[in-house]
């Protein structure tokens, strides 16, 4: 579809060129207004032959571009379904786009080797509810049987609080509505 229409544009543009130049070979007299009326009946022909090939079913147009319909044209009954279909799928890429946002954010932390964050949805206008995050902390591996103490606690406790602060100043979110999940790690 997208080539015929290419070919459909460069034919017009030929011919519109043509034309130009049999306007300027005409002399100037009562002959030369009769050339642009053919001319311009002749351009009008060309640019109408897609549209009446269209209208007799000659042409196959392609329309399947993921939404309903399956390679039909849309009908006006169904725009309220498309229109949901694209809403969807624009915050669909928005919540990506920002858990990606999110990640490499948190990644940036010295303490953070791998970070994995989901976004929930709020609203149809892509505002954010609240934020899961999981994290494996980076550092050394242990040597043998490790005892985890108020203080290792407590260094998880700040890490989660910078990662609620992170995101609330990123996006807006209150902190108690992102869940800090520690993982595995040193």
């Amino acid at each position: 579809m997208i080539s015929y229409l290419a070919d459909w544009v460069r034919q017009i543009a030929i011919v519109v060129i043509l034309a130009g130049f049999l306007e300027m070979l005409v002399p100037d007299n009562g002959m030369k207004r009769y050339v642009k009326v053919a001319m311009g009946l002749f351009i009008l022909l060309m640019i109408l032959t897609p549209v009446m090939e269209l209208l007799r079913g000659s042409l196959a147009p392609d329309f399947s571009l993921g939404l309903p319909g399956n390679g039909r044209p849309v009908l006006l009954g169904e725009v309220e379904e498309v229109r949901e279909h694209m809403e969807q799928e624009i915050l669909r890429q928005h919540l990506a786009a920002v858990e990606e946002l999110a990640e490499r954010s948190i990644e940036d932390l010295p303490e953070v080797e791998s970070v994995s964050v989901h976004a929930v949805k709020a609203s149809p206008d892509g505002g954010i509810d609240g934020f899961t995050v999981r994290v494996v902390e980076s550092g050394p591996e242990p040597m043998g049987p490790v005892v985890l103490g108020a203080r290792a606690e407590g260094a998880k406790d700040e890490l989660a609080r910078r990662i609620r602060s992170l995101l609330e100043a990123l996006f807006g979110v209150p902190p108690e509505e992102v869940e800090v999940i520690f993982e595995g790690g040193g």
